[in-house]
């Protein structure tokens, strides 16, 4: 892509075109002195930000209480717990002894 090409489009467009009124007087001015200033837009991100972790927050809690009140309502069977160093044994000790096997 040639960029003095496009440049010269982009620079004969944007002669073309008329100027619009209805942009109020000394906007651009006004705002970039609230850039400068540094304050832009700064106190609504903080506000905005706290008000949609909060309503996260809410709704992970409600999740989580409707989770636990269907856990004690439906518990299900109890199943039996082994002892995760046997299930573990137990899983791995046959695969491994096939594979003895096979050398």
């Amino acid at each position: 892509m040639n960029i003095d090409l496009l440049r010269q489009k982009l620079t004969h467009a944007a002669r073309l075109r008329t100027e619009d009124d209805s942009v109020p007087y000394a906007f651009e001015q006004r705002i970039m002195g609230s850039v400068r200033a540094g304050n832009l837009f700064r106190s609504h991100a903080r506000v905005e930000w706290g008000a949609g972790l909060w309503r996260a927050a809410i709704s992970c809690a409600a999740f989580a209480a409707i989770l636990g009140a269907f856990s004690l309502w439906f518990p299900g069977e109890s199943a039996v717990v082994e002892d995760f160093g046997v299930a573990l044994e137990n899983a791995i000790l046959p695969t491994a002894d096939e594979a003895l096997e096979v050398l």
